[in-house]
């Protein structure tokens, strides 16, 4: 299959210049003590960062509630919620615009749809009700996702439930007016959808789902693509076969780490990629075994990577300028630790929440 490989006239210079990078980072750069950034968290947590500026933002989730917290000096101090509601929220963005969904309920089988968005990098946002009656059962419900791609295109994806709880089907709106305004919503994926993966690249919205059960192949996840801003979708096809998918695109290439499985046994960390907005896709790269909860991010052509490395619970940090070619692992929190993001807000950070009675959210920076 066609895919960043596909450039092998090229590869010497590429293994090259990731080689200068890591030199670079050897010399030039190390993992800070953490900072906290919210007590008590359930779990839930993500991180986004604005390309090109020093801005980052962290959703956090704890009874059954969102905090959204702005940091301004790539995570060296973090405000106060700046956005907050009852719920369950996912956050995306580009430049200096933030969007943000959650959902919340208004009984036990029925829930709506929220979306805010910001124009000043996370200062301040206006909020609204993107669908008021939602057939949803809401202990649960996957959380809805949100990305934003450029020529201010937003995609927002969230499930309903249908007829009974394990119905889950999963539809998608799109905005190409920077989220003024929505399209009518669209059937990705029905019934059974247990979770799913949203990106939109340079004229593509990407959804990457796994239906269960699956006739005793339980990892198959699929894809289904949009090149013309979701008025019609692709058929879809399985991407991987494993779990823990981190999905990210941007110009005409899509990238995907997760954990590969053949045949319902673990295979390891691995990358896939296209250029071609998602037609077809490399060979996976095999980065290491027994790893879990793998976060990719993309930003001026460096992807990051930060994962869970097992036994030692260790939280693991990588580079690469082309997804095969990736740095040597660095060790960013040595046990006691699960990821929950990473990024680059004028220097790699990573999110994560500490692996004890606390549950606290923390953010590890790397000086460069």
């Amino acid at each position: 299959m066609p895919g960043l490989t596909r450039r092998s006239s090229a590869a010497f210079g590429i293994a090259a210049l990731l080689s200068l990078v890591v030199s670079v980072q050897s010399i030039a750069g190390s993992w800070v003590p953490r900072t906290l950034v919210t007590e008590a968290a359930d779990r839930q947590g993500a991180l986004l960062t604005l390309g090109g500026t020093r801005n980052a933002l962290i959703v956090a989730g704890a009874n059954g509630s969102f905090t959204l917290r702005r940091s301004t000096d790539g995570g060296r101090t973090w405000s106060g919620p700046v956005l907050a509601g009852p719920g369950m929220a996912s956050v995306s963005g580009r430049g200096h615009f933030v969007d943000v969904v959650w959902m919340t309920p208004t009984s036990e089988t029925k829930g709506q749809l929220h979306y805010a968005r910001s124009t000043d990098g996370g200062a301040t946002f206006s909020a609204r009700v993107l669908d008021p009656d939602l057939d949803i059962s809401y202990l649960g419900m996957p959380l809805p996702l949100v990305a934003r791609g450029p020529h201010k295109t937003v995609a927002v994806l969230w499930f309903e439930m249908p007829g009974n709880d394990f119905g889950r089907t999963a539809r998608v709106r799109v905005s190409t007016d920077g989220g003024r305004n929505f399209s009518r919503p669209s059937t990705i994926a029905s019934p059974d959808v247990t979770r799913a993966e949203l990106a939109v690249g340079d004229g593509g919205v990407y959804v990457v789902y796994m239906r269960w059960p699956q006739s005793g192949r339980t990892f198959l996840w699929k894809i289904r693509r949009s090149v013309d801003n979701g008025a019609s979708w692709t058929s879809p096809r399985t991407v991987i076969d494993g779990d823990d998918p981190s999905l990210v695109a941007t110009g005409d290439d899509v990238y995907l780490a997760y954990r590969q499985f053949h045949d319902n046994n673990p295979v390891g960390l691995s990358v896939i990629s296209s250029h071609n907005r998602a037609k077809s896709w490399s060979e996976p790269v095999v980065l290491e075994d027994r790893v879990e909860l793998p976060h990719l991010s993309y930003d001026n052509g460096t992807l990051r990577l930060a994962y869970w490395s097992m036994p030692a619970g260790n939280i693991s940090y990588r580079i690469s300028v082309d997804a095969v070619h990736w740095t040597d692992p660095e060790n960013v929190v040595r046990t006691g630790g699960l990821p929950l993001g990473v990024g680059f807000a004028g220097q790699p950070i990573v999110l994560y929440q500490a692996w004890d009675v606390t549950t606290n959210l923390y953010v590890k920076a790397r000086r460069q």
